[in-house]
Parts: structure tokens; sequence; C-alpha cells
């Protein structure tokens, strides 16, 4: 048995955006159960899915009631603390383990208005997880995601975050975009990225190889259910 001593949602490098749970063992000490409400050697850190901290688990932590968490939900994961310089572990819930979808996408050209025809050679990488984008110019996190079935095939995000694209060229600057398109039109070699605006305008355009884009978009439609 544990007491919550803290619960906060996180930005994890391999996971994406998570809620960490850290807890205290309680300690029984004659009729008594006694709990340290700080942080130590002894302090177990969770790593959940966003939904399983539903408002129940919050109400726990709130009030101070003990947590009994089923251990054979999560898997033990060995980590290292760099600044402590200390091994340590973490208990990871299964159903991140599950949903770990990842695409590492290369980005060769970018377009920008007023001619999107002609495009600028890039060489960098955006990675795609199940939650969000991660791009050198900022990270995009997804609030919804739809399935693109016609003459284009692919995915469409409504996205939270900005772009930094005056890192890509001086003419532009930090966007805040709010919907992204990851498209293949039929017959094309090419994947297509396109940012759209609060104004559901199209600002700006990359396109890059198709290595792993099919098998993101079967993932991302098993794990939406779509």
């Amino acid at each position: 048995m544990y007491k919550i001593i803290n619960i906060q949602r996180a930005e994890h490098n391999k996971y994406g955006q998570v809620t960490m749970i850290k807890v205290n063992p309680l300690i029984k000490v004659g009729s008594c159960e006694l709990f340290s409400p700080d942080e130590s050697d002894d302090t177990k850190t969770f790593l959940v899915a966003n939904d399983f901290a539903d408002e129940s688990l919050i109400h726990i932590a709130r009030a101070k009631q003990p947590w009994n968490p089923n251990m054979s939900d999560f898997t033990e994961e060995r980590t290292y603390d760099q600044n402590n310089k200390k091994h340590g572990c973490m208990y990871v819930d299964n159903s991140l383990l599950k949903s770990n979808i990842e695409m590492i996408f290369p980005i060769i050209q970018f377009y920008s208005e007023p001619e999107f025809d002609r495009g600028i050679e890039l060489n960098e990488e955006w990675i795609f997880l199940r939650d969000c984008v991660k791009t050198p110019h900022g990270t995009l996190n997804f609030s919804a995601v739809a399935f693109v079935n016609d003459f284009e095939k692919g995915l469409q995000f409504l996205t939270n975050g900005v772009i930094r694209l005056n890192e890509i060229s001086a003419s532009l600057k930090t966007i805040n975009i709010t919907m992204l398109r990851l498209i293949k039109v039929c017959n094309d070699k090419n994947v297509s990225i396109q940012l759209f605006d609060s104004n559901n305008e199209l600002i700006v355009a990359f396109s890059g190889g198709d290595s792993s884009f099919s098998k993101y978009v079967l993932e991302m439609k098993k794990y939406y259910k779509m």
C-alpha cells in the first residue's frame, strides 16, 4: 500500500504525454500506518496514461487515502538519473507500452506562400508519436485525430502548439498551428505535411519519404479505433 505524494502531467521523451505519480510506502507501526510526505530513496514512480489518472485517483491523492495499484498492470523499467548519477526504476502502465507508436519522418523539402510549388531543400527529422509530433522547431500536441481516405490518404490532426518557422525561413515567424494534415496523394512517392493556422489557412507544407508512413497510419487507426 502506498500514499500518493505527487501527481502531475508530464512530457516523457519516450511515451509522450503521460501522468507521473510519485508514492511512498505505508509503514505499519503498532496499530498505526505512517508514511513520509517527502521524496526519498523509498519513493516509487509510476508512469500512466493520462486517462488512467481519472477523478477517483485524483480524489485518493487529495484525500491522502491509501493507493494499492495492481502491479500486474505495470512493467518495471530501469532508469538512470543523470543529475545524481544514480540508477533506479519506474513502473510503466502497460497500456503505454502497447501504444508506443512512433514514426521518424525525414523532411526533404519545405514549401511556403505564395508559390507552394517551389520547394526549399531541408534535411531534418520529425518524430510522430501517438499524441504529438516533435520537430526541431517546436512540439504539436494532438487533441483529435481523423482518418483521411479519398484522393488523399492519411491522417488529419487538431493540434495545440507553435512552430518556429523563422528558424527555416527569415520571411516567416512563429505561428500557432491548430491543424496538421499528414497525407499521401495516390501514386505519389512522397508524403506531405500541411500546417494550418487558427483561420484554417494553409501556412506551410513539407514533404518527405514514406518508409514508415503506412505502418504509422495503420497503428494510429487501430489505437484510435477509426
